[in-house]
């Protein structure tokens, strides 16, 4: 596969100099040799590749020690993708050696790695690769396309993982309850620890989003053991979030308030849980305060689950009910809520959508607009029992 992946590397390459077969193999070999090697039905013997990249300008590392040292750290770089154990050093693997690395037979596993960087850019494989990619390589290059549709059936833990949550926030629980239990089955037996943990967060998720609590308390608590073994703080404390939220959106405003007042170094969603606890039990100043505490909290995208303007959007949403005790006669109040959580529903994963429908429900109601009540009952069945709920 690497051969016939460098076949592919050179006629790209020469395609990009715009060359013809016969100027690129012009006293090195024949023309017909070089079409073989571009299709991978030939390998090209070590004189003529390096011979055929020579005049491409390309060096080629393909020495026996630098081949070995670029497949030792190809299956390392793997085993810290598909494990998902906190890492911080991909990038600096990569970077530290990124020439050599894509300029060797190894240089399509590297780039399909670069996309799990947070500055991969855009990736280019060359033209005809993407047929001959094994199980591996093929579940990145799909992911890095979001394309999803056969990756929940993937052989490897980490993949299904992905396509299961990534169902999640689309808000297909269902269907990302099966393929995050398929992938949480072989996480465990091939004992991917952090997979399992993140499967059954996600999990508990998609119970909370469905109203299943018990459930959702279940698969909670399995998660909290193996954040506690495995050291997840921040994990652990996603699941206190959860939780809190939870007992916030089903009337248990007391208890949410406990949590989310309790916390020492709160962040923007925590205050933003503040804020609405608060404004349900009356404490008008104490839900301004903690608005304005956002305001020097710096916006963190790689821990946050929405958008910047889309946080900025719901702390706006709250401050407005607490400045305008008759928010719902006025229009201004509609139009931030209703072109907000237009949006919202495009760009946020569903739990979020579905905190702010008893919102959007409320205005509805107030308006007299039943019709539109109907709709969103009817595009949100989850939603429409909510209030029966309690933990």
């Amino acid at each position: 596969m690497e051969k016939l992946h460098t076949g592919l590397f050179i006629r790209q390459k020469r395609l990009e100099k715009d060359w013809s077969q016969e100027g690129l193999c012009r006293g090195i070999c024949s023309v017909s040799y070089l079409s073989k090697i571009e299709q991978g039905k030939a390998d090209a013997s070590p004189e003529v590749l390096h011979l055929l990249l020579e005049k491409l300008g390309i060096v080629w590392h393909d020495s026996p020690e630098e081949l070995a040292a670029a497949r030792n750290l190809r299956e390392q770089l793997y085993e810290m993708v598909f494990s998902m154990r906190p890492q911080n050093d991909l990038a600096q693997l990569l970077e530290a050696q990124w020439d050599t690395l894509v300029n060797g037979p190894c240089f399509v596993d590297f780039l399909l790695l670069k996309t799990f960087t947070p500055q991969c850019g855009e990736i280019t494989l060359p033209r005809g690769c993407e047929e001959h990619l094994n199980p591996r390589q093929r579940s990145l290059w799909l992911m890095y396309r979001n394309e999803w549709d056969e990756l929940g059936f993937s052989p490897f833990p980490m993949v299904c993982y992905m396509a299961g949550y990534r169902q999640y926030v689309l808000g297909n629980n269902t269907l990302a309850l099966e393929y995050l239990q398929r992938a949480c089955r072989m996480a465990a037996e091939e004992g991917y620890a952090h997979v399992m943990l993140l499967c059954y967060v996600t999990m508990g998720n998609c119970y909370n989003n469905t109203r299943e609590l018990r459930q959702m308390e279940k698969h909670y608590t399995i998660a909290r053991r193996l954040a506690q073994d495995l050291h997840r703080d921040g994990i652990l404390r996603g699941i206190d979030y959860n939780l809190a939220s939870s007992h916030l959106e089903c009337g248990d405003t007391a208890a949410a308030y406990g949590y989310f007042s309790a916390l020492t170094a709160p962040g923007i969603m925590d205050l933003h849980k503040l804020a609405i606890c608060c404004e349900k039990l009356g404490r008008r100043q104490e839900a301004l305060a903690a608005l304005d505490k956002t305001a020097f909290i710096p916006f963190r995208a790689e821990t946050e689950a929405v958008s910047a303007e889309n946080v900025h959007w719901m702390l706006a949403l709250v401050r407005y009910r607490l400045e305008h005790p008759g928010y719902l006669q006025e229009e201004s109040y509609g139009d931030l809520l209703l072109k907000g959580f237009a949006k919202f529903q495009k760009e946020a994963p569903n739990g979020f959508v579905l905190f702010h429908l008893p919102y959007v429900q409320e205005w509805y109601v107030a308006r007299r607009q039943y019709r539109q009540v109907y709709e969103l009952l009817r595009d949100f069945p989850d939603y429409s029992d909510l209030k029966q709920f309690k933990l």
